[in-house]
């Protein structure tokens, strides 16, 4: 279905950003070797779902989505305040029901 991809499409973009704004602020080499590979699953992710393979590409935006909860969640809960971690982790939270719940349904 058209326009499906909009999550995955702006999560790899999410997902590529932060992690070059952490890298050009703080010089987080891990924040860039882990937000590259997982924003550009994303948008894989994407352009599998714009072309006909729905389940493909929703099961691995999904995927993307648990990476990056599993990654950012535990330090943004020891933050213990509002960080950019903690938002992308909701954010996150909310692109990993989304998709899979599209999985669910483009599932053979």
């Amino acid at each position: 279905m058209v326009g499906e991809g909009h999550i995955a499409n702006t999560m790899g973009a999410i997902t590529i950003l932060g992690g070059c704004i952490a890298y050009a602020r703080k010089g987080s080499i891990p924040s860039l070797a882990g937000s590259l590979p997982v924003g550009l699953g994303f948008l894989a992710s994407a352009y599998a779902i714009n072309n006909g393979h729905e389940y493909e590409g929703h099961l691995g935006a999904f995927g993307c989505s648990c990476v990056l909860i599993a990654a950012m969640a535990p330090r943004a809960a020891r933050a213990g305040k509002i960080t950019p971690g903690a938002i992308i982790s909701v954010i996150a939270l909310g692109a990993a029901a989304y998709e899979g719940e599209k999985a669910k349904q483009w599932a053979p």
